[in-house]
């Protein structure tokens, strides 16, 4: 079973992790470590610039 458990949500202005209710202390802890992963990285802030190039472009604007 993989160790990395939890799904990044992005919102907005952020992320949340989502994990099964039912899971184990490691699922949790794997979930944590997403998010740590996810802000250590700057992932909010890469999918925004991201997303504001692709808005710029004709393909969306059509």
């Amino acid at each position: 079973m993989p160790r990395t458990m939890g799904g990044p949500l992005f919102g907005v202005n952020g992320m949340v992790i989502l994990g099964h209710g039912s899971c184990r202390a490691s699922g949790i802890e794997g979930a944590i470590d997403t998010g740590v992963r996810c802000a250590q990285i700057g992932m909010v802030d890469s999918m925004r610039q991201e997303l504001a190039q692709l808005s710029s472009t004709e393909v969306l604007k059509n």
